[in-house]
């Protein structure tokens, strides 16, 4: 089958599963790790990660496409939120940036205004 990472083990079916599972079934990687356990599959968080990244890098071309249509559309909404940091919060708070058009809605999160 494909793989999700070029010359990995893991077919993109399997990435894909990981992604839902977490994002649409709210389970943790931790959680999912355990899970697959049970099922005799030992793979780790790092590995579940790798996974998400590796369809995320897929995703980019269509995210990339709609955050330009967007942009493009002729009224946009567009609300800016600040969102505390967890890795070092003497550091500026991340910015979350909501971009609305007719049809859709795209997030952007950056570390600056």
């Amino acid at each position: 089958p494909e793989r999700a990472i070029r010359g990995g083990r893991y077919s993109l079916e399997f990435g894909i599963k990981v992604v839902i599972d977490k994002y649409l079934d709210h389970l943790p990687l931790a959680r999912q790790e355990r899970i697959l356990k049970r099922h005799g599959l030992v793979v780790t968080t790092q590995t579940l990660w790798n996974q998400l990244l590796a369809v995320a890098d897929r995703l980019r071309p269509t995210w990339n496409a709609l955050w330009k249509r967007a942009l493009d559309s002729p009224v946009i909404g567009l609300d800016q939120t600040s969102w505390k940091r967890l890795d070092d919060k003497d550091k500026k708070p991340w910015q979350m940036w909501c971009v609305t058009a007719p049809g859709l809605v795209a997030h952007r999160i950056r570390s600056d205004k």
